[in-house]
């Protein structure tokens, strides 16, 4: 399509999240089939829970950072008709330029938002099937107005430029 802009994820600290959680995973392990190397003691069991334990949740640690790493979807595809965030936890779709009322910024712990307020936030909001991200969605409505929001951190684009390209559109 033209005038169509793609703009990768940044995958950064998916990356890194995923080698420490795999390191920690094969760490788990080595309590498991070598406890000796870690304890002194006739009774390794205590250092072999600590393995299983490991494993259990740095295992799916590792899963849940492998599909983020793995991802081959761009991070976010901006067109004539509007744009679609893949980093978003929530999934709305492709929201539309003609829909969205006002773009503003707010912050939360420590990080910006750029908000999007669209002229029926329910059409959005019912293309996500999460029962929890629903709630979260319907959280943001009830604060923000608006369900929408991007946070560009997971993307490889400036605050700044993403804002002035969303603003280019509306």
């Amino acid at each position: 399509m033209a005038n169509e802009l793609i703009i990768p994820k940044n995958k950064t600290k998916p990356i890194k999240y995923f080698i420490v959680s795999l390191l920690l995973c094969i760490l788990g392990l080595l309590f498991i089939t070598t406890p000796e190397w870690f304890i002194r003691s006739n009774n390794p069991g205590v250092i072999k829970i600590v393995g299983y334990i490991f494993i259990i949740l740095f295992g799916a640690f590792t899963l849940m950072f492998s599909q983020k790493v793995f991802d081959k979807q761009p991070g976010m595809i901006l067109d004539n008709e509007g744009f679609i965030d893949n980093t978003s936890g929530v999934n709305t779709g492709k929201v539309k330029w003609k829909d969205i009322t006002e773009i503003f910024i707010k912050e939360a712990l420590d990080q910006r938002f750029i908000m999007l307020k669209v002229k029926d936030p329910n059409v959005y909001m019912q293309r996500e099937k999460n029962p929890l991200k629903i709630r979260i969605m319907n959280m943001n409505n009830s604060l923000y107005e608006t369900p929408i929001n991007i946070s560009p951190k997971g993307l490889k684009i400036s605050f700044e430029a993403l804002l002035r390209k969303l603003k280019e559109h509306t």
